[in-house]
């Protein structure tokens, strides 16, 4: 068992309690960010799934606008066209 990061405050309470309540707590790792990592939870016993990778970026068209993702918030914003 490796620790990745903490839980708030006001979350460390509340998942105590829930493990104080005999809820089995399973987590899994889904990624790395800049400030420590996100992890998928369930309370009920059951074992987490992580949600489906995110699609590919694709490559602009000529003369296209390039919008940038940002990987570790997981926003790929929509293609604009251009006006024409």
């Amino acid at each position: 068992m490796y620790q990745i990061g903490y839980l708030s405050a006001d979350r460390c309470g509340w998942v105590g309690g829930k493990i104080r309540q005999d809820q089995d707590v399973r987590a899994i790792f889904q990624q790395a960010t800049r400030d420590g990592a996100v992890i998928r939870v369930h309370l009920d016993g059951q074992d987490p799934t992580l949600p489906p990778p995110p699609p590919e970026p694709v490559a602009p068209e000529q003369g296209a606008p390039h919008y940038e993702g940002d990987p570790d918030s997981g926003f790929w914003p929509d293609f604009i066209p251009p006006d024409e």
